[in-house]
């Protein structure tokens, strides 16, 4: 609010006594406030008693009792809520006085032109030359604001928004505005321009935009502090610069190029690129970007186009160009763009022509109100098609926003406090989704003690894990942490995950008051507070850790395993190692191979993030054992319990729930975990019975399978287990043979083939490894003798011993089926009801 004041003894009526302005600012928050005294401290800085810098008379702040409600939801920790301001009182602009001129200057052309009779193109040369100021004037304005920034800028402050309305004319010594035309000449040192608003000021040198969020924040300050059409392009292009040390805005160029925009507006009566939306060669009211009346109108636009027909396209709008083409023109146009692309280009039209039908002066309007007062300017397109074709055509996956994208934005700021502190989560967060790239260092620290620093890599180089991890890992989180199923469709899940960080917070800060709590009483010295555990905490000690360790797991990156390292968990034998690693690639390969074992993964994760704790801050020990001697045999064991019987979801999250509580239950193991003898039992009726061949995933949990019976014999012999990776089964009585081959008379009877064919009995591990067309084909029938061949080259114990056998009939396949079945009391163990 901006007031007219008198000294207190002055008498009002009198008009000789000197008023002054005093600027009223309600501060309804702490930005606000801080706003009002960076620019008092502006003007502190600035040189006192400049002629052409505005002056600080007085400064006070205070409470105001009538705007109570606004103060207490403000949250000041001052006592005050309102900051006056007094200045010298300026009432006219240089905005204002330029508008003023041309208005008179349109008005002496219009009187020329009814008194004589000029022809359009001596009246188009004496209007083109008029302008609002003469050139000394020109000069004496301009040389004043020149002193203004040299003064500000040897104080080390930068203006950062000079423009024409920020300059005000002293009317102290300012003379009458309708006598301009005669007084212009004497009355050019009368003048005295002064440059106002600073609390868009700033130093001259800031830092290096090293980072995302100082690049987000030039974004944010050039679009706030400073007007687009006196911006120079450093700053309207923000968003493609790229953080570098070498990356440097000079805010002193920065008040150069908008000088450059001033001196034009003294000229020309506007900025230069406001001249750029302004012109408009066919508009109905013939006036130009100033205001004056154009010489010819629209009548001489018509006579152009008459004597240049090639130019009659670009003279005329675009509108018109599209209106007046045919259909199959307009198809043939058309044609190469995609649906996306198409709706846009409607949608131009229709905006284009609907501007066609405003004025000039309307367009500036619309042009100011959309400069000054629209912060985000959205298209909303009629229907969701529309939307999500655009969607498409940016290059993403074609679907809307994730659910895990709105996570994001509420961990990143809605629950976090500091601004610096959201940027830098938010930049975390991104380097973590970024698709994976290098392997993740043994060194990474992962811990759940909110004063540790999130994971690192000894390497300079980010960890990247990608998108898809971070949103897996925040299900089968959330999952543990509140014992529920979570759906994820329809990004309902966003939900469960704000309930999850939530109860994290709660339960974090719970105890983080206790800890302060006892720090108060023991401690006889002030001691700082503890800071409250925030959205940024959240990342770095819940999300971040689980995502790291499930693509190490998903990825096999056994190695990178802090519990798995000789140099933290000294007391573990290599075939101990060997052993955990065994178990946790079968979770693995089962997990990802069946649809029905997924549910297992929640508390896999658990198990994997548990141990990681344990060895980071004990270096293995009780607790360590506890996980990988109790419970990841029991994990295992239900996972294959959930392959192969393939219960209900209702009872798998139930069964996954119960080994959670009991891994909560330090003093025990825990009860309901373990499985009755009918259990058992179902398991091995439900392998013996299981058409694994019938199936891709029945192909891939058989491998899983083998491969852990394999390794398991392996480890009993004490030999050494081969590298982790990808395997799969081959028949070895084949799905098809020739007729009159040894198959068949082997196997004559067709229901007897069909019976056994898919059983895990016939199903023999074998290693990955690409075969041509010409192999595959060679390899379903070949010859018994053959098969032997190839299986003596693998390094599977299981399918090694089978070139022992002299041949594979039906009593070979029913005694290879009885072996895999008594592997299974020996190598998976529900262990016993204590």
């Amino acid at each position: 609010y901006v007031f007219e004041a008198f000294p207190a003894n002055n008498n009002h009526s009198s008009t000789k006594k000197k008023k002054y302005a005093l600027k009223r600012i309600n501060c309804s928050d702490q930005e606000l406030l801080q706003s009002c005294r960076h620019e008092a401290g502006i003007h502190r800085s600035l040189p006192s008693n400049h002629p052409n810098l505005l002056e600080l008379l007085g400064l006070k702040f205070e409470q105001d009792f009538t705007s109570a409600s606004s103060a207490s939801s403000s949250s000041l920790p001052e006592e005050y809520n309102v900051c006056y301001m007094l200045f010298p009182y300026l009432r006219n602009s240089l905005r204002g006085e330029i508008t003023l001129r041309n208005i008179l200057l349109n008005q002496d052309d219009h009187r020329q032109k009814q008194q004589h009779d000029y022809n359009n193109n001596s009246l188009q040369r004496t209007t083109t030359t008029r302008q609002p100021f003469a050139t000394v004037e020109v000069i004496h304005l301009f040389r004043g604001i020149l002193d203004a920034l040299l003064a500000m800028h040897n104080a080390n402050i930068s203006h950062r928004d000079v423009k024409l309305e920020n300059v005000l004319l002293s009317l102290s010594t300012y003379g009458d505005h309708h006598h301009y035309n005669t007084a212009r000449s004497a009355a050019r040192s009368k003048y005295t321009p002064i440059l106002i608003d600073y609390g868009s000021a700033g130093p001259l040198t800031t830092p290096p935009l090293t980072t995302r969020h100082s690049i987000l924040n030039l974004m944010e300050v050039a679009s706030t502090h400073t007007t687009f059409s006196y911006r120079p392009p450093e700053l309207s292009d923000v968003g493609n610069l790229r953080a570098s040390s070498s990356c440097i805005v000079d805010y002193g160029k920065v008040d150069v190029w908008s000088l450059g925009c001033v001196l034009f507006g003294l000229l020309h009566g506007v900025s230069p690129f406001e001249m750029e939306f302004v012109k408009d060669n066919n508009n109905d009211d013939g006036y130009g970007y100033d205001g004056k009346r154009r010489s010819g109108g629209r009548e001489k636009q018509q006579q152009q186009q008459e004597e240049d027909s090639t130019n009659k396209a670009a003279t005329l709008p675009p509108t018109n160009t599209w209106s007046k083409l045919s259909p199959k023109q307009k198809s043939t146009l058309l044609t190469p763009l995609s649906n996306a692309n198409t709706r846009i280009f409607h949608n131009f039209i229709h905006l284009t022509k609907r501007l066609s039908l405003l004025t000039t002066r309307e367009r500036l309007r619309l042009l100011d109100y959309i400069v000054e007062r629209v912060y985000l300017l959205v298209c909303i397109p009629e229907t969701s098609r529309i939307a999500r074709n655009i969607v498409m055509s940016q290059g993403r996956k074609g679907m809307d926003n994730e659910a895990v994208d709105d996570f994001k934005g509420l961990v990143c700021f809605r629950y976090t406090l500091d601004e610096d502190d959201m940027y830098q989560t938010f930049d975390q967060w991104d380097e973590l989704a970024a698709e994976p790239t290098i392997s993740i260092s043994s060194s990474s620290s992962i811990t759940n003690d909110s004063s540790s620093s999130p994971p690192s890599l000894s390497s300079s180089k980010p960890i990247a894990v990608g998108r898809d991890i971070i949103t897996s890992a925040c299900l089968l989180r959330a999952s543990a942490a509140l014992r529920t199923k979570i759906r994820s469709r329809g990004g309902d899940e966003v939900y469960e995950w704000e309930r999850w960080l939530r109860q994290e917070l709660w339960l974090q800060n719970q105890l983080l008051a206790k800890k302060q709590q006892q720090q108060d009483n023991n401690s006889k010295s002030t001691t700082d507070p503890l800071q409250p555990w925030q959205g940024k905490d959240f990342f770095a000690n819940k999300i971040q850790p689980a995502s790291i360790v499930l693509h190490k797991f998903r990825t096999r990156q056994w190695d990178e395993f802090t519990f798995l390292s000789k140099d933290v968990n000294k007391k573990m034998t290599k075939m101990e190692r060997s052993a955990v690693i065994a178990r946790f690639d079968f979770l693995r390969d089962v997990i990802m191979g069946v649809t029905s074992a997924k549910e297992a993964e929640i508390v896999v994760l658990d198990i994997l993030l548990r141990a990681e704790e344990e060895a980071m801050s004990n270096g293995g020990g009780s607790g360590l054992d506890r996980y990988l001697e109790k419970f990841l045999p029991l994990v295992e064991s239900w996972t294959l319990w959930m392959a192969l019987t393939r219960p209900s979801p209702m009872q798998r999250h139930a069964r996954v729930f119960s080994l959670l509580d009991a891994m909560d239950d330090v003093d025990s193991v825990g009860a309901g975990i373990f499985a009755d003898d009918d259990e058992m039992e179902n398991v091995k009726a439900a392998m013996d019975e299981y058409e694994f061949g019938a199936s891709a995933g029945g192909k891939r949990l058989a491998a899983a399978i083998l491969k852990r019976m394999s390794t398991h014999l392996m480890l009993e012999e004490k030999k050494g287990i081969p590298d982790g990776g990808d395997v799969s089964v081959d028949f070895i009585l084949p799905s098809k043979f020739a007729k009159g081959s040894e198959w068949e008379k082997q196997w004559p009877e067709e229901e007897e083939r069909v019976e056994w064919m898919n059983r895990i009995g016939n199903l023999a591990l074998v290693s990955s490894r690409p075969r041509s067309r010409t192999a595959k084909k060679k390899g379903a029938d070949s010859s018994w003798e053959q098969k032997c061949v190839n299986f003596k080259k693998e390094p599977w114990l299981l399918t090694r011993q089978l070139i022992e056998l002299d041949g594979w009939d039906a009593a070979a396949v029913q005694d290879q089926q009885k072996d895999i079945l008594s592997l299974t009391d020996l190598v998976w163990s529900f262990g016993t009801k204590e």
